[in-house]
């Protein structure tokens, strides 16, 4: 099942942990640290408001989980959590703090974690989509939808080892912002081709063009963001901006499934009450009905979305139980695609701006040679 794929990263953490162990010298520096388990806390439970109010809020209609708990109040008390944080990161800046903001005194770096964060909110907010569309609308199998989406990831490796080559030779910004735009691009051309009939190669044009963009990210990403980091900083620099990418990726399953998760809700009621018109008058409301609240239950591969209209009430006629079923899987697939595209807006706009961004990069700072006179004569007094 899809569960072992978690397993696949624990050989791998077990034979780097030893390896570590075994080949990384232990060198010290001589003073005691002090974990930030204040920092820890508020961050944690700060983000697990926002994303768990995102999340599941459609499911709740926005408003009430449990006695006086409310989704509003769950992100409400997140963002608050959040702000906390970051005040007491600003009173820490000088204990080992686990933000510094000194990391961001550098505008290149600064820029590469919104790029960064950008790229995660984009492809998660691509493949959430896509990934429900190709089981459910089209019918695909798990296995199948994985090898019509794999000519991206393909295209991608391909890609990126000369991007770094380039970004190396021309400046990173040079590669970064058509990587950006093209990677916008081929998302802009899924969205525009597909239908609820849509043959699943139909989308290779897309995915490549889309994969060509990412492999042209990654390298001049962290070279930019890295180059002008203080030696002292590097390590937690590396960290909070790998950590960055991760959050966008966590921000884009809770805002692109909430606003998924709504379009499909209205556009199931919408094409139910358009399909409905061809079924007897005494079935019309039940099937509306059966397709209202289908969506809130979350976002399902399958026919799970299609609701009561997919199971036939008993001693129903045959020729009617068939058209139901017919009408209830036309309903889901129309509905989903005509929620997909808008949903997959989100995520291009964001890397259109972060394409954007990429122009404020500052070339490399030039070093000093004004000095090389005077530190020879020093040299020779």
């Amino acid at each position: 099942g899809w569960r072992w794929i978690f397993y696949i990263n624990l050989p791998v953490g077990l034979v780097t942990l030893v390896l570590a162990l075994l080949v990384i010298p232990d060198l010290r520096p001589g003073r005691r640290h002090r974990l930030d388990l204040t920092g820890v806390a508020l961050a944690t439970a700060g983000l697990f408001g926002v994303v768990f109010g995102l999340i599941e809020g459609q499911r709740y209609d926005w408003g009430t989980v449990w006695s006086f708990v409310t989704i509003p109040g769950i992100i409400g008390a997140g963002v608050v959590l959040l702000a906390a944080f970051v005040a007491s990161q600003a009173l820490r800046q000088n204990a080992e703090p686990l933000l510094p903001f000194a990391i961001f005194r550098d505008r290149n770096y600064t820029l590469m974690t919104v790029v960064l964060a950008a790229v995660g909110f984009a492809m998660l907010g691509l493949f959430l989509p896509l990934t429900i569309y190709f089981q459910s609308v089209l019918g695909l199998s798990a296995l199948a939808a994985g090898l019509t989406i794999a000519p991206q990831a393909l295209a991608m490796m391909l890609v990126a080892p000369l991007s770094g080559t380039l970004a190396d030779r021309f400046g990173g910004k040079v590669v970064l912002i058509p990587g950006l735009t093209l990677f916008a691009a081929g998302m802009g051309y899924i969205g525009w081709i597909a239908q609820a009939d849509s043959g699943r190669w139909s989308f290779l044009p897309g995915l490549l063009v889309s994969g060509v963009g990412m492999g042209c990210v990654w390298a001049p990403v962290y070279s930019i963001a890295m180059r002008d980091v203080e030696p002292r900083l590097a390590g937690v620099a590396s960290g909070v901006i790998s950590t960055i990418q991760e959050l966008g990726g966590v921000l884009a399953s809770a805002i692109v499934g909430a606003l998924l998760q709504n379009r499909l809700a209205l556009a199931l009621h919408d094409r139910a009450v358009q399909d409905a018109a061809q079924l007897p008058a005494q079935f019309r409301g039940p099937f509306i009905a059966a397709f209202s609240d289908a969506a809130k239950g979350g976002l399902e591969v399958g026919a799970g979305q299609t609701g009561g209209a997919l199971t036939p009430p008993p001693g129903l006629p045959a020729e009617v139980a068939q058209q139901l079923q017919r009408l209830a899987h036309d309903v889901f697939t129309h509905a989903f695609v005509a929620a997909m595209r808008p949903t997959l807006i989100l995520p291009i706009v964001v890397v259109a701006l972060a394409a954007m961004a990429c122009f404020a990069i500052q070339r490399r700072r030039a070093v000093a040679v004004a000095e090389a006179p005077a530190v020879e004569e020093a040299v020779a007094a």
